[in-house]
């Protein structure tokens, strides 16, 4: 206990876990699936932009009659950046269905195991290229 627990004649609640990780022997790597923590980052992404989304569009109403009623131009700009922020959080959620879309894409072309090369580039000196071919 620390000297304020002491003083404050409190228990500390803190308590620390230690999680032992799996071992791997020299040269082995271990392989961990992420395409579930992707499936579950992605649908409370979803959820949380589609609230947020829902939420954004009553208020966009809200502040479209309050606007009207009042006819000053201060709330006119908040409505504006209202309608502005919405218009972001759209393409950010857009952005996000896109993104895991290509995350997925990837994945499934690197565990594939066969790459495709249609036109090979050699970057180098003509005699490094023909120590190389040498070599074959």
């Amino acid at each position: 206990m620390s000297k304020l627990d002491d003083v404050l004649e409190i228990e500390p609640e803190i308590k620390m876990e230690i999680v032992p990780q799996p071992e791997t022997t020299s040269g082995e790597i271990s392989i961990i699936d992420n395409n579930t923590d992707i499936d579950k980052d992605y649908e409370l992404a979803r959820k949380t932009f589609q609230t947020l989304i829902d939420k954004g569009l009553k208020a966009v109403q809200e502040l479209s009659d309050i606007a009207r009623n009042t006819e000053k131009p201060f709330s006119y700009e908040v409505l504006s950046h209202t309608i502005k922020t919405m218009t972001d959080t759209t393409m950010e959620f857009y952005n996000i269905q896109k993104t895991t879309k290509q995350i997925k894409l990837m994945d499934k072309m690197n565990t594939s195991g066969t790459t495709k090369i249609d036109k090979a580039v050699f970057i180098g000196s003509t005699a490094d290229l023909l120590r190389e071919i040498k070599k074959k």
